[in-house]
């Protein structure tokens, strides 16, 4: 079982459990048994040596089309 549907489970039995003795009607409908994928961080690159960052320096320039319709 995942940790997050067991996270999920546990906070229901804890409002069963708040709820006892008021009229509440509980249902729980188990999902079928699946494994999520782990979920990937990809960060933005980083200069192993920030001293370098003139190195990579680029400059932009606006150029007319020279292409015709």
């Amino acid at each position: 079982m995942s940790e997050a549907f067991q996270r999920i489970e546990k906070s229901i039995k804890d409002a069963i459990a708040f709820a006892q003795g008021k009229n509440i009607e509980v249902r729980i409908n188990r999902p079928p048994q699946i494994d999520l994928p782990s979920v990937a961080y990809v960060g933005s690159p980083r200069l192993a040596h920030p001293e370098q960052v003139a190195d990579f320096k680029k400059e932009v320039v606006e150029e007319e089309c020279d292409a015709e319709l």
